[in-house]
C-alpha cells in the first residue's frame, strides 16, 4: 500500500515545488520549462504504476524500479522542505536587515538558488531515466480501472441468504436493528436505518440474518427486497436489481430508465416493504435523491436498511436511525473460532482434555486474542487452521504477525487483504499519508499526537 500513495500526492508535490521555485528563483532559472517536463514524466509513469504494483511482489526488477521511484519522490519532497525553510529564514532576517548586509544577502540568495535549481534539474533527469527504464517491463496502462470496474465490483456481489447457525455473537445487534425497523416512532412513512462499521465486522451477515430468519421481518413486511450496491452507485442498475428482487425476473436490458422507474413504482406502490441496500459507498446526495423519489410510493412503515463503512454515507442517505456495529467480545470471538476450526467438541475445562488437546485449546485462545474480535479475520484464520490441527503448526502461526502471513500470499487471506485495500482506497489523500506514517510505529505502541503531527 505504500506505493499506492506515491501519485496521490504527485499533483500536490508539483504545485508546492512549482510555486516555491517560481516565486523565489523563477528569474534565475527556466523553472517553468523544467516543471512542465517533470509533470509530463510523472504523468507517463503514473499511467503504468498500477500495473507495476501488481507485478512488484513477483518480479524483483520491478520492485527495484518502484523503490528507485520512491527515492526520487522523497527527494522532491525534501527539496520542497529546503526551499520553504530558506524562504522562511530570509523573511525572519529581513525584519532586522541593515543596508550594509543587503549585498551579502543577495549573494546568499543567488548561491542557494543556484544549488536548489541545480539539484532540481538532477532529480528531473533521474526521473526521466526511471521513466525510460519502465519500457523494458511492458507495463499495461490503466489496469486498475479495468480491475475496479469488472473484478472488484463483481467480487463484492452479495445475496440475502445465510444459515442461522453461522451468525454468532450478534443477537443483541439483531434485536436492536429489528427494533429500529419495526418499533421506532418516526414521522416519516419510509425511514432509513443504517448499519455502519469497518470492513470485516459482519454488517452483511447481520443484514442477512435479519432479512432471512427473523420472524418479525417475515411477517412485518409485505415485500422484501435485497440489492448489493457496492462501489458504483448506478441508478439504472440499482432499479433493475430492485425489480429483479421483487419479481424474480431480470428486466430487459434495453429498457430505458423511464420504463424501469415506472415498473419499480408499480411493484412497491402501496406496499409495506423492506429494502436492504448492502455495501453502500455513495456519498453524493443528488444521486441518492434520484432514487429516493422513486421509493416514496411504498406504504407507511416501509424501511430501507443500508450497510456501509462510512458515517458520511449514513448522513447522505438521510438515515433516521444508525446502528454502529462493534467487534465481537472475547467469549463470542472464541465461539466463532471454535466453529471455524472444528473445536466445538473441545471442552474449555482443561481437566477433561488430554495434554495435546489442552495445548491446542490454549494456543487457539492466544491466537484469538490477537485477532481483535473482527469476525472476518477470525473466520479466515480459523479456516486456515481447520485442516491442520498440529500443535506445532498452530504454535508457529501464533508467533507470527498477521501481516507476515498476508505477505506470504495465502489464498485464504486474499479476502481480508481486498477489504483492507478497499477501505484504504476510499481514504482521503491526506489520511492515506497519515495512515502510512502510523505504520512506522510498532504494534501496540502508544502514539503521541504531537509526535505523529511532527512526522
Amino acid at each position: 500500500m505504500a506505493e499506492a500513495i506515491l501519485f496521490n500526492v504527485t499533483a500536490d508535490i508539483i504545485f508546492k515545488l512549482g510555486s516555491s521555485l517560481l516565486r523565489e528563483f523563477g528569474s534565475l532559472w527556466r523553472v517553468k520549462d523544467d516543471l512542465d517536463k517533470l509533470e509530463d514524466t510523472l504523468s507517463a509513469i503514473q499511467s503504468v504504476l498500477h500495473d507495476a504494483e501488481e507485478q512488484q511482489s513477483k518480479n524483483s526488477q520491478v520492485n527495484d524500479w518502484v523503490l528507485k521511484l520512491k527515492d526520487v519522490l522523497y527527494e522532491i519532497d525534501d527539496l520542497i522542505d529546503k526551499s520553504s525553510y530558506e524562504t522562511l529564514r530570509r523573511q525572519v532576517l529581513a525584519k532586522d536587515r541593515r543596508k550594509r548586509k543587503q549585498v551579502c544577502t543577495l549573494f546568499s540568495k543567488f548561491k542557494f538558488s543556484w544549488k536548489i535549481c541545480h539539484r532540481f534539474k538532477e532529480i528531473r533527469q533521474r526521473l526521466q531515466a526511471i521513466n525510460d527504464d519502465k519500457n523494458q517491463f511492458s507495463f499495461c496502462k490503466h489496469v486498475i480501472e479495468k480491475r475496479e470496474d469488472e473484478g472488484l465490483r463483481k467480487r463484492r456481489e452479495t445475496h440475502s441468504f445465510i444459515l442461522e447457525e453461522e451468525v454468532i455473537g450478534r443477537s443483541n445487534d439483531n434485536e436492536a436493528v429489528i427494533d429500529l425497523l419495526l418499533n421506532s416512532n418516526t414521522k416519516e412513512n419510509i425511514a432509513v436505518v443504517s448499519i455502519i462499521g469497518m470492513g470485516g465486522l459482519g454488517k452483511t451477515t447481520l443484514a442477512q440474518s435479519i432479512y432471512t430468519h427473523h420472524n418479525m421481518t417475515k411477517n412485518g413486511f409485505q415485500l422484501k427486497l435485497w440489492v448489493c450496491v457496492s462501489e458504483e452507485f448506478d441508478l439504472k442498475v440499482i432499479i433493475q436489481k430492485i425489480i429483479e428482487s421483487a419479481t424474480g425476473k431480470k428486466p430487459e436490458s434495453f429498457l430505458q430508465i423511464d420504463s424501469l422507474q415506472s415498473e419499480l413504482r408499480k411493484q412497491i406502490d402501496g406496499k409495506k416493504y423492506l429494502l436492504v441496500m448492502d455495501d453502500v459507498w455513495n456519498e453524493k446526495t443528488e444521486e441518492w435523491l434520484h432514487l429516493k423519489r422513486l421509493l416514496m410510493c411504498g406504504a407507511k412503515g416501509s424501511r430501507i436498511l443500508i450497510t456501509t463503512r462510512s458515517e458520511q454515507v449514513a448522513k447522505t442517505f438521510d438515515s433516521t436511525f444508525v446502528h454502529s456495529l462493534r467487534i465481537l467480545n472475547a467469549p463470542n470471538s472464541w465461539l466463532l473460532f471454535q466453529k471455524m476450526t472444528g473445536l466445538e467438541g473441545y471442552s474449555d475445562n482443561q481437566e477433561e482434555l488430554d495434554e495435546k488437546d489442552s495445548n491446542l485449546v490454549q494456543i487457539g485462545k492466544e491466537i484469538v486474542s490477537r485477532l481483535n474480535g473482527v469476525p472476518l479475520v477470525i473466520r479466515t484464520i480459523g479456516g486456515l487452521l481447520k485442516n491442520n490441527k498440529s500443535e506445532r503448526f498452530w504454535l508457529s502461526f501464533k508467533d507470527k504477525e498477521l501481516y507476515q502471513i498476508l505477505e506470504q500470499g495465502y489464498n485464504d487471506l486474499k479476502e481480508i487483504k481486498f477489504i483492507l485495500e478497499l477501505s484504504y482506497k476510499y481514504l482521503p489523500t491526506n489520511l492515506k499519508q497519515c495512515f502510512l506514517y502510523c505504520a512506522l510505529f510498532p504494534k501496540d505502541h502508544e502514539i503521541q499526537k504531537d509526535e505523529l503531527i511532527l512526522l
